[in-house]
């Protein structure tokens, strides 16, 4: 689905700068389309499906029963989410769910603050997710990653460390990164400048480091390349 809860600052559906007023395209795909191909696919030899898009998956009227149809062809998921639409009782039933192999939470912030200004919500929800990811991360299961997610951009260029040391404090497994994905004329206005390129740079490298001589957390291995080639590009800033 493209419906979200959200309105994150450089999203190319939700933001309130895009054209669509921060309301996005909020149509969803047919339970018996996503069914069938959850069906094919497995038969097929997929190994794996991710749950994510242009929206949040748990806004998604049918999502246990995607979940429960991925489960029972046998095919392991993964899904990103904002947690936000998730109460004690979905995430124990998550943390139980033998299939679900990765958690990516997109939090972006490490303060309740920065959080809603990115996300275009309250500061209270930033203090709901954390306690989330916390529950989440106690009740999980030995094969289940939780995995901090934080798109950079200009307003939160400053955080990575924190955003690293909130996923550690929370029992996350790591931390990924990803660089914006500008908007010309609408999410523009949040692409990193040269200084900030060089000061995210710095940090990730360290952070890399860093994270070697840590036992049970990472900066994540899957994307870590992509993110570091991103913000090293001679055309980040455009």
């Amino acid at each position: 689905t493209d419906a979200c809860p959200g309105g994150c600052l450089v999203c190319w559906n939700h933001s309130p700068h895009v054209s669509k007023g921060g309301q996005g395209d909020a149509s969803s795909l047919e339970f018996k389309a996503v069914e069938e191909f959850l069906r094919s696919a497995r038969s097929y030899g997929t190994r794996e499906a991710v749950f994510s898009g242009g929206g949040e998956p748990f806004a998604y009227e049918r999502v246990w029963e995607v979940l429960e149809r991925a489960s029972a062809v046998g095919l392991p998921f993964r899904i990103n989410t904002n947690l936000l639409l998730l109460k004690k009782n979905d995430l124990r039933r998550m943390a139980e769910m033998e299939y679900l192999r990765s958690l990516t939470v997109s939090v972006w912030a490490a303060n309740p603050f920065l959080y809603a200004r990115l996300h275009d919500r309250i500061p209270e929800d930033f203090r709901r997710v954390k306690e989330s990811m916390e529950s989440l991360n106690r009740l999980k299961h030995g094969n289940l990653r939780v995995i901090l997610f934080a798109v950079v951009n200009s307003v939160n260029a400053h955080c990575l460390k924190e955003l690293a040391d909130l996923a550690y404090s929370s029992g996350c497994d790591a931390v990924e990164f990803g660089l914006v994905d500008a908007i010309p004329g609408a999410t523009d206005r949040y692409l990193l400048d040269a200084g900030q390129l060089a000061a995210v740079k710095d940090d990730f490298l360290d952070m890399l480091e860093k994270s070697r001589r840590l036992k049970d957390f990472s900066v994540n291995a899957r994307t870590r390349g992509i993110f570091l080639r991103r913000i090293s590009h001679k055309g980040a800033c455009s």
